[in-house]
């Protein structure tokens, strides 16, 4: 088929723009299409899919064209099982991707409401996530579901409902979860910019460092995540070695009767020695995660500005980086050697000032900007954002809504 033919069917959508994509060479470059292709192509074709996709096709719907709608589209597809109502009975009712998308959702699987924020697992592919929706979508508590966390109270699944729409499953757990302990956004905000966000393990203590942060409204939320990454070394890393077994430096300790001040007076301590002190059973280089390094150049002569994102791999440059700018990314070495995340530093130059450095970067291995750090924690100015805004649409990374 000629390239005029093929992009006629792509402005025009049909039955035909399928059957063109299954020829066994993709007719255009595009990844939607390449990927619907690489579904339907006349070697290892799935007839059902195909048919999947024609009725959809046969609606004109504009998500044909969206990749990550096409592979949420398909996992649908592979729990057909779980349909309520036949795709053929499906009528487009709005032009919007984003609106096609839920009516399809809708059609299949919703016999009673679901909250607002559980359609965002369906781009997650997070199988254990899409089940709890199939689950709630027919009218089971959330609490019923596997794979949660930890068990729901009947309190904490109400909570869970009223959500914000723009979160996860995961953070609305934790958002019921801190609104349950007497918690309001603002704390909810400050946690989930700290480690908090994702980890459920050891839920007993940290409930008691959730407590400590709502009891202490006065307390900065720049510091939780500070002061959360300063416990999880501290309680349970294994840096120690004590008569042939590694442990934590502080496996007791515990959040009873902390005093604020003290507890920041810790932190701050703890973050000048990863800046100068080596541990033995440290890690003191690590491969680079297969994300470029980012360049971008403003202005001219004089008024020459050089900015540069870089990935450290040296645990003697990650101590430099929380040196300059007083933090603690000096403890990541295990975290950047162990593959959980990696950590990226931005600076700037000119031909007046010498490279500065501006703010840390901290990227986790699902690609998620995670944390953005400078000097003493503070969060990006707008220059500093922009300039990552750049590094992210081009190397594709997600930026964590918690970071602003």
């Amino acid at each position: 088929m000629g390239k005029s033919n093929i992009y006629k069917l792509i402005k025009n959508p049909s039955p035909d723009l399928i059957e063109a994509l299954s020829d066994d060479k993709c007719p255009i470059s595009n990844p939607s299409y390449e990927f619907i292709h690489s579904k339907i192509r006349t070697k290892g074709i799935d007839y059902g899919y195909k048919n999947f996709i024609k009725i959809i096709a046969a609606q004109k719907s504009e998500i044909l064209s969206d990749v990550d709608y096409m592979k949420a589209i398909h996992l649908m597809y592979t729990l057909k099982d779980w349909w309520i109502r036949d795709i053929n009975t499906w009528v487009k009712k709005s032009r919007s991707r984003d609106k096609q998308f839920r009516e399809i959702i809708n059609h299949l699987f919703v016999k009673y409401e679901v909250p607002e924020f559980m359609y965002n697992v369906w781009k997650s592919n997070n199988l254990t996530q899409i089940d709890w929706f199939i689950n709630m979508a027919n009218g089971k508590n959330i609490r019923t579901c596997k794979s949660l966390p930890f068990e729901l109270t009947k309190r904490v699944a109400h909570l869970f409902k009223s959500a914000p729409d723009d979160f996860l499953p995961l953070e609305s757990i934790r958002y019921a979860q801190i609104i349950d302990l007497g918690g309001d956004m603002r704390t909810v905000k400050g946690i989930m910019s700290s480690k908090l966000s994702e980890n459920f393990k050891e839920k007993h203590f940290w409930d008691s460092v959730i407590k400590f942060f709502i009891n202490n409204p006065m307390l900065d939320t720049a510091q939780y995540n500070p002061i959360v990454d300063y416990i999880q070394y501290v309680k349970f890393q294994r840096t120690t070695l004590v008569n042939g077994i590694w442990s934590s430096e502080k496996p007791n300790f515990s959040m009873k009767d902390r005093n604020v001040d003290a507890l920041l007076i810790l932190v701050e301590k703890w973050h000048k020695q990863t800046q100068k002190v080596d541990k033995k059973g440290v890690h003191s280089t690590w491969a680079p995660v297969p994300i470029n390094n980012f360049d971008y150049s403003t202005g001219k002569d004089e008024n020459n500005t050089i900015y540069t994102i870089t990935q450290i791999l040296k645990t003697c440059d990650l101590k430099t980086e929380g040196r300059v700018l007083k933090h603690c990314v000096g403890s990541y070495s295990s975290s950047c050697a162990s593959g959980r995340c990696s950590i990226w530093s931005l600076s700037k130059s000119s031909n007046i000032n010498s490279l500065s450095k501006m703010v840390t970067i901290e990227l986790s291995k699902d690609k998620t900007i995670s944390q953005i750090r400078g000097k003493l924690n503070r969060l990006p100015n707008n220059e500093e954002f922009k300039i990552i805004n750049m590094w992210a649409d081009k190397e594709y990374l997600k930026i964590s809504k918690w970071i602003k």
